[in-house]
């Protein structure tokens, strides 16, 4: 009888050292990378982003439109990465889909959203419209806005959900 209780006690024990152990590691993990993405000044962008030519030129041998959606974000997960900019540009379907972590504040956003639009425009030649979505790291993702030209002033804006 008195083994079946230890076998119990420490059976719990393990469970809960995990336990510890597993909140222990999500909060380094939370903590490293905030401590890596606080952005509260003006943060590093790109050297430069390319223009229409030579965006033109990475998709000149693709003739069709899923194929110059990937290279176009590929491209541009690729410029942001380089500066250690959490965010990524995913095709899916006809549309590109922008990805930005939660640390990132709403204003970089929108100027991000607003530079992928304009390189898809430029790669297929018609509007797209962005769906941007905040990535966490232990839930899904949310759509938390859209790139799109305003129909009736006819300019690009990034509407945010909130």
């Amino acid at each position: 009888m008195r083994t079946n209780r230890h076998r119990r006690l420490i059976a719990y024990g393990l469970l809960a050292i995990g336990a510890l152990v597993l909140v222990g590691w999500l909060r380094y993990e939370q903590q490293r990378s905030f401590a890596r993405v606080i952005i509260e000044e003006e943060p590093v962008y790109p050297a430069q982003h390319p223009t229409e030519g030579q965006i033109c030129e990475w998709v000149a041998q693709t003739p069709d439109n899923s194929a110059r959606l990937e290279i176009v974000a590929r491209q541009f997960t690729q410029r942001f990465r380089q500066h250690d900019v959490p965010l990524r540009a995913r095709r899916d379907g006809e549309t590109v889909r922008l990805y930005v972590a939660v640390s990132i504040p709403r204003w970089y956003t929108a100027r991000v959203a607003r530079q992928i639009w304009k390189e898809t425009l430029w790669a297929t030649g018609r509007e797209p419209s962005i769906p941007i979505y905040e990535t966490y790291v232990l839930s899904h993702s949310r759509q938390i806005g859209v790139c799109a030209r305003n129909p009736d002033s006819g300019e690009v804006e990034v509407r945010l959900i909130r």
